[in-house]
Parts: structure tokens; C-alpha cells; sequence
């Protein structure tokens, strides 16, 4: 009879540390999930303001070229509502004015 409450007892103890082991991976998965998302919400929010930098930049680079001045006003003006939406939307190629900086 010792032996059978023996095994119970290491059958028991071996489940108990498989769970703990289950929740642990499940905790650091859980902790690497949101440090990758704040890395992404970074790298997104770096390039927005890169893009605003360049958008301001060209504005200034136009100087008495109306064409390019337009396009400079419409890709700050994408910039900048890109900016307002937290910067969660990277407009399409085709939505950005034809000739200016990537």
C-alpha cells in the first residue's frame, strides 16, 4: 500500500510542476507579446515623426516652385492626419504626391 501512495504522491508532485511550468511560459509569452507591440508602436511612431520632419523640410526646400509647394502642403497634410490617427495607418504609394523623398 506505501508504494501506491508513493507514486500518487510523485504523480501528483510531477503534475503540479508541469503546470508551473505551463503558466510560466504562458507569463513570459504574454510579457515578450506586449514588448513587441510597444516596439512596433515605436518604430511606427519613429517613422511618423521622420515623415513629418521630411514633409516640413520640403515645404522649406520648395521655395517659388508651385508645384512643388503643392505637394509639399498635401504631403504634410498626409503627414499630419497620419499623425492625428496615432500613426497606426502608413498611407499606400500610391496616396503620396509623385517626386517627393520616401
Amino acid at each position: 500500500m506505501i508504494m501506491a501512495e508513493d507514486s500518487l504522491i510523485l504523480m501528483a508532485g510531477f503534475a503540479i510542476i508541469v503546470i508551473v511550468t505551463v503558466i510560466a511560459v504562458a507569463v513570459a509569452m504574454m510579457q515578450l507579446r506586449s514588448a513587441e507591440r510597444r516596439m512596433h508602436e515605436s518604430t511606427i511612431r519613429f517613422k511618423t515623426y521622420t515623415d513629418l520632419l521630411n514633409a516640413i523640410t520640403e515645404l522649406n526646400l520648395a521655395g517659388g516652385d508651385s508645384y512643388k509647394m503643392e505637394a509639399a502642403k498635401k504631403n504634410l497634410a498626409l503627414t499630419l492626419n497620419r499623425l492625428n490617427l496615432g500613426g497606426h495607418r502608413c498611407p499606400a504609394e500610391h496616396e503620396r504626391p509623385a517626386g517627393l523623398l520616401q
